[in-house]
């Protein structure tokens, strides 16, 4: 029963407004979860900074175990776990980050002492970023590495669908409730990293997401991880938000070159610039991050010769840009038909696809 009632309190504690989490953290080092939450107002004013009063002040937060009990029952119904910092299970990584969450509510499961790292980006990318970010993540997860992200449009979900296309584990890192599928979109990635890794947020169920919780969740993206690779990021982007909490962390950061009058390429660029790694294979981050040396060849399905001359010539003619039917015509003087028919053994074969209606990339996953 005593056990019950300190994990109520530790609960209510961890989700009470009126409190920062920085004043929850401070106000720990002198008193236990179960004397702030009943101290009166006026005590509580003798121990805020006058801006802290003011703000618990607004909100009065008050412990209410029918509440609670409530909360609690919720959590079970929707298979939701809590776990509070000083729990043994709590992540080793980002239990030694200064600005820890005071507890997480997730469902499946929570990274381990696996590898891990995080692949973040642009919510508007480019065929380039999309190709190159599940690429990453798809040869990283094959080796045995986690792949943290926030479930975004973009850069993000494009990590997670290729962790989850090699069978790998994957977490996504939420700016809402851990029940809140947000984009709404996203739900059948949401419920395939159910079943390969977890999902996890620092916010309670029902939490809708706000503008200001997603550069506060970015901390818990680079804290869970090993390392952050930023894949396409404009200048001004939370993806550099997360760059930046990871350097603060002690984090190795990756970022991968772009070009330099591409707006999607500035903020990578500039990472690089301040000292970021560059990256342009997997095996980059398998050798500096983890020491994991690899006899690593570029993932290039042509060398095995399994092409004729004539699908080489269109298959040379492609790249990570999207390049359409009659782009391909005036690059190889080949008639349309004969273009045509040479994509669709391409594609049929693995070595080409269509990322939108006659638009066409090499396949490197």
């Amino acid at each position: 029963m005593e056990k019950n009632r300190q994990r109520e309190m530790q609960y209510a504690f961890a989700t009470m407004y009126g409190l920062s989490r920085r004043t929850k953290q401070r106000l720990l080092k002198t008193f236990s979860e179960e004397e702030i939450l009943s101290f009166t107002e006026k005590e509580m004013k003798q121990i805020l900074a006058p801006k802290e009063w003011s703000n618990y002040e607004r909100y009065k937060p008050l412990y209410n175990i029918e509440e609670i009990q409530k909360e609690w029952q919720v959590l079970k119904e929707k298979g939701i776990h809590f776990i509070y910092h000083s729990d043994l299970g709590f992540p080793d990584r980002l239990k030694q980050t200064s600005d820890c969450p005071l507890a997480l509510f997730y469902k499946g499961r929570l990274p381990g002492k696996e590898k891990t790292i995080a692949i973040v980006g642009s919510r508007i990318p480019t065929a380039y970023g999309v190709e190159m970010a599940a690429y990453f993540a798809k040869e990283l997860a094959e080796r045995g590495v986690s792949i943290i992200s926030g479930m975004a449009f973009g850069i993000d979900v494009a990590a997670h669908k290729g962790a989850l296309g090699v069978n790998g584990y994957t977490y996504g890192i939420l700016g809402c409730g851990p029940d809140v599928v947000y984009p709404k979109e996203n739900f059948f990635v949401y419920e395939q990293i159910l079943k390969q890794g977890g999902i996890i947020s620092e916010y309670k169920p029902g939490e809708l997401p706000m503008s200001y919780r997603f550069p506060e969740r970015n901390r818990i993206i680079s804290g869970l991880s090993d390392g952050v690779l930023v894949v396409e990021a404009k200048a001004k982007s939370g993806s550099l938000i997360t760059a930046d909490q990871a350097l603060e962390q002690g984090k190795d950061v990756f970022a991968l070159p772009g070009r330099t009058t591409d707006l999607l390429s500035e903020g990578c660029n500039w990472l690089i610039r301040e000292g970021a790694r560059i990256v342009t294979e997997p095996s980059h981050i398998l050798e500096e991050l983890f020491q994991l040396c690899e006899n690593n060849e570029k993932n290039n399905k042509v060398q095995n010769n399994s092409l004729d001359n004539r699908e080489k010539i269109v298959y040379d003619c492609l790249s990570l840009d999207p390049k359409t039917v009659e782009d391909i015509i005036n690059a190889t003087n080949f008639t349309v038909s004969e273009v045509i028919s040479i994509l669709f053994r391409l594609e049929l074969n693995g070595y080409v696809r269509q990322v939108i209606r006659n638009h066409y990339i090499r396949q490197l996953i």
